[in-house]
């Protein structure tokens, strides 16, 4: 199993990001669901956005483009920042996406989401920014707490953004990434589901966890509504779950 990870800034804020046309709203929003917030519910719909319909999201993404200067990104109501890639970043997301091939919209999932949801209270307490978990747990562990991920299986980490758009930019502009995995993660054609939590976190201010798999076998659990922090959540009674979650799987994860 070979996992790797890394950290991006996206150009013209402060967000970090860490990796594990007009259109439609009806083409793309998913159903909602009660077990995410309104921030992960517009997570998983500008995700299914930028996968069914990449050319228009070139277009949102290239008008980052005016906004840089040489090293410099000059937005307005922003914080002037200082990239490492400049320009580049942009015009390669852009370029990436303009020649995309448009993808099924992910189905979120409610075993997914919880561990997304763990991994991003952890991140929250502990102030750390990658995949692994404070009890020594990697993504795959974690997603095998709430039943069983096939085939294969990514993880994303997102931190300072602020609206759902804000996330998707961020993973999809690798600025200081030089592999530009996130992209090629996101639009990997093998995922249909995603679950997504997100929340504080004490450096950055917010952090978002991005699941994704190829197939997942929910647990067959007693999932009941419960409140975290104000927000409808989902909490699994795992007496119910299978004895075994662990099978082994054909391909890695793929972490970014």
């Amino acid at each position: 199993m070979k996992c790797s990870m890394h950290s991006s800034r996206w150009p013209g804020s402060p967000y970090l990001a860490v990796l594990f046309l007009c259109l439609s709203p009806s083409a793309w929003s998913a159903t909602p669901v009660d077990y995410l917030s309104p921030l992960e519910q517009e997570v998983v719909k500008e995700l299914n956005f930028a996968r069914t319909q990449p050319q228009a999201y070139a277009e949102i993404v290239a008008e980052l483009l005016p906004y840089h200067r040489g090293y410099r990104s000059e937005r307005p109501g922003r914080v002037t920042l200082r990239t490492q890639d400049g320009r580049t970043a942009i015009e390669e997301a852009v370029r990436f996406l303009r020649k995309a091939t448009p993808l099924e919209p992910l189905k979120p999932s409610p075993g997914m989401s919880l561990a997304a949801l763990g991994h991003a209270q952890d991140l929250k307490h502990t102030g750390n920014i990658g995949h692994g978990g404070s009890d020594g747990s990697q993504p795959w562990d974690r997603l095998n707490r709430y039943g069983e991920w096939q085939i294969m299986a990514g993880e994303n980490v997102a931190l300072g953004s602020e609206t759902a758009r804000d996330v998707v930019i961020s993973l999809l502009v690798n600025d200081r990434v030089q592999t530009r995995r996130h992209p090629k993660n996101m639009f990997q054609p093998d995922f249909r589901l995603v679950g997504v939590a997100c929340g504080e976190h004490g450096q950055y201010g917010t952090v978002c966890v991005m699941d994704l798999a190829a197939d997942f076998v929910e647990g067959r659990g007693d999932f009941r509504l419960r409140r975290d922090d104000g927000r409808a959540r989902l909490a699994l009674n795992r007496r119910h779950l299978p004895k075994s979650m662990s099978g082994p799987s054909r391909k890695p994860l793929s972490l970014d």
